[in-house]
């Protein structure tokens, strides 16, 4: 929904314009709060981010999704009435590293209609978003806490800011008076590289996706089989182990994705001549314990932290950390969102 003006008796920052932070704005704009969403990127997504060639596009983050809890299923099935997301019907499997299937994945999945960001397109509707915009810190202040960007502009001040960084990331931004700095500083977070390959010829391999073992690679997708993906080549994403990334993770792109391409053809039987292949590293692909660290709110300094990490990992983990933080800032006495005179109540229709 748009507010209008009048409505926006509230601002609130948000840093990242991934799922977590989309899920928050779309709570949040629903409740009639102004939202301006800053994110260091070009475009949105994060992890479900989309890298485009001249020959193909790559979902080379998070491949797919599943909607396991009743407020996330309710999102994806707007989304799919939308047509911004829909079903994955390719066969999903477990193989080991020469191919052989192990056993079927029988999970249902989604994906984001044409990229993956599909789905974070849709969260922030027409919330306003400033890409390329990189934020060095959260500084607080007596009227509200400020952005300083990393080429010496500053934002705000905001009623409350609400960072969805990866957790090493937000703990830099966050004020060091903050506990929340230390909290997220302190959760580790694992690496993998992402292989991004297309082919002439179809590859013929008996899955569409597939979780790895005994292999340096830990997911291999066929991209190319994704719904809303006509005019795509043959297109495959592989994942390597968390372990090897670490063990790699300050090699070259260029040595890693022949690695990469190597384990892919021994799990498919398969080595054609590419027509693109090239390594992308995430830094931060994971957080290392999948428990989370559960919603992290500093009323006193009006910062809250938002992401996958702080609620056990996966996309639906993103989005339920985002729409959770939201809603308890929502809950928040007006005296720490705003003038004491002022008071917040939940809202009965949040947005999507």
């Amino acid at each position: 929904m748009t507010t209008s003006p009048g409505e926006q008796a509230f601002r609130v920052a948000i840093v990242g314009a991934g799922v977590a932070g989309a899920a928050a704005a779309s709570v949040l704009r629903g409740a009639g709060i102004g939202v301006e969403v800053f994110e260091k990127a070009r475009g949105p997504g994060g992890r479900m981010s989309r890298r485009r060639t001249d020959r193909a596009a790559f979902d080379h983050g998070a491949p797919c999704f599943t909607a396991r809890t009743p407020g996330f299923a309710s999102v994806v099935a707007e989304a799919v009435e939308a047509g911004a997301v829909a079903p994955w019907e390719g066969r999903i499997v477990l193989a080991d590293g020469s191919g052989a299937v192990l056993a079927e994945k029988s999970a249902r999945r989604f994906v984001g209609v044409p990229g993956m960001n599909a789905l974070v397109r849709f969260l922030l509707d027409s919330t306003p978003v400033t890409y390329g915009a990189r934020v060095a810190r959260v500084d607080p202040g007596e009227t509200g806490p400020s952005l300083a960007m990393e080429d010496g502009s500053r934002q705000g001040p905001f009623d409350f800011v609400v960072v969805t960084a990866p957790a090493a990331q937000a703990g830099a931004m966050a004020p060091a008076s903050s506990p929340l700095a230390a909290r997220a500083s302190g959760v580790p977070m694992r690496p993998t590289w992402a292989g991004m390959l297309a082919f002439d010829t179809p590859i013929q391999a008996p899955f569409d996706g597939a979780f790895v073992e005994r292999s340096i690679l830990s997911w291999a997708a066929r991209d190319s089989s994704k719904p809303g993906r006509p005019d795509q080549p043959e297109t495959w994403v592989v994942h390597a182990g968390h372990e090897w990334s670490e063990a790699n993770l300050e090699r070259d792109a260029s040595d890693v994705i022949h690695d990469l391409a190597g384990a892919f053809a021994t799990l498919t039987g398969a080595s054609p001549s590419t027509i693109h292949a090239r390594a992308h590293r995430w830094r931060f692909a994971a957080p290392a314990n999948d428990a989370g660290a559960g919603p992290l709110i500093d009323p006193g300094m009006r910062l809250a932290l938002a992401g996958d990490w702080c609620a056990g990992g996966r996309v639906e983990a993103a989005f339920s950390s985002g729409d959770s933080v939201a809603r308890r800032l929502i809950e928040l006495p007006g005296s720490a969102l705003g003038p004491p005179s002022l008071h917040l109540g939940r809202a009965g229709e949040p947005g999507r």
